[in-house]
């Protein structure tokens, strides 16, 4: 280990920033980076630009369950949906990320 710090302990031989060691590289790319649904507005299909297979689960404006499943690549199929306005929510664990999208 670079660096390692609980209550009672902390080692840093090198000197180093730790604070980037213990802050970033512990963390997943689900993590890390924020999430990004495209096209907007969309009609036949959304793209994530997380790929890991999530759970996700669709509302419309009034907070009923739309859609919901696995997510198989980046993209998911939104043909069902009428049009307007909803949110998507990606769960990762404890973890959950929020977009909203248009459906046209």
């Amino acid at each position: 280990f670079k660096c390692f710090q609980d209550d009672e302990l902390f080692y840093n031989p090198s000197g180093e920033d730790c604070e980037y060691y213990l802050t970033y590289l512990g963390l997943s790319d689900f993590d890390k980076k924020p999430l990004n649904v495209y096209p907007n507005p969309a009609s036949e299909s959304i793209y994530l630009n997380l790929t890991n297979n999530l759970e996700y689960s669709i509302f419309d404006g009034t907070g009923r369950l739309c859609l919901n499943g696995k997510s198989e690549g980046n993209q998911i199929n939104i043909e069902k949906l009428n049009q307007g306005t909803y949110i998507i929510v990606l769960k990762d664990e404890n973890i959950s990320k929020s977009q909203r999208f248009v459906k046209m």
